[in-house]
């Protein structure tokens, strides 16, 4: 149970916090399954996909910071509660304006995720933000350098 607790805090402080995109492939299972709350269109299934999404978050939030809070474990799953930190973003990302004047309180989002464990590799997550509402349209990002 600790392990598990560690491998997903792992993702939060060494992957999204410290930006070591490196390590995403041995804290996942090569057919890992996503599924986020407010994804921008047009990214890839499994794997792939997901490090889409982190590559295009991390690149609209150059400080930002994760805090994993309280977890627990139930069975395979691991539950984390989290806090992330960041300056306004420096475009549209996801589903935040990029004047943060249009969004109160853009600059900290608490969130949750439920990730399943498998044979020491994350293998499924559920996450989901909790954003300030009303939010605006889905803003579809620009693609990535290669995916054009």
């Amino acid at each position: 149970m600790e392990a598990n607790q560690a491998l997903v805090k792992r993702y939060y402080e060494e992957v999204l916090t410290k930006r070591n995109l490196q390590l995403i492939d041995g804290l996942f299972a090569p057919d890992y399954v996503y599924h986020y709350s407010d994804v921008p269109p047009g990214l890839a299934p499994g794997l792939a996909g997901f490090k889409q999404l982190v590559s295009r978050l991390l690149s609209g939030y150059p400080n930002l910071q994760f805090s994993v809070g309280e977890q627990t474990v139930e069975g395979d799953k691991v539950i984390s509660h989290f806090t992330a930190r960041s300056n306004p973003p420096i475009g549209p990302v996801m589903t935040i304006p990029a004047d943060p004047k249009q969004v109160a309180g853009s600059e900290t989002i608490k969130g949750t995720s439920r990730d399943r464990i498998v044979n020491g590799k994350i293998v499924e997550s559920w996450v989901h933000f909790d954003m300030p509402q009303p939010l605006p349209q889905v803003e579809e990002l620009p693609p990535e350098e290669g995916n054009k």
